[in-house]
């Protein structure tokens, strides 16, 4: 449950430090209408802060997903 708490909170920060293209996108979701768009979103090519944005939140969300279906793994 820690895990699942932290990764939430990780992509509250995430969405909150966003450029604001992503910000605006995410800002009227739920919590979990967020974790589907970011689950949606799509490797882009180059490393512009908003594509290392979507890369970083598409991360978390599988993290918490993997925490809030139960299917905890140990880290390395």
């Amino acid at each position: 449950m820690k895990a699942r708490t932290a990764a939430a909170n990780q992509l509250h920060s995430l969405c909150d430090t966003a450029p604001e293209k992503v910000r605006e996108q995410l800002r009227p979701l739920t919590f979990r209408q967020k974790i589907a768009v970011a689950e949606r979103w799509r490797p882009r090519p180059g490393h512009d802060l908003e594509a290392t944005s979507r890369r970083a939140l598409r991360s978390v969300k599988g993290h918490h997903r993997r925490r809030s279906s139960g299917m905890v793994t140990t880290s390395r």
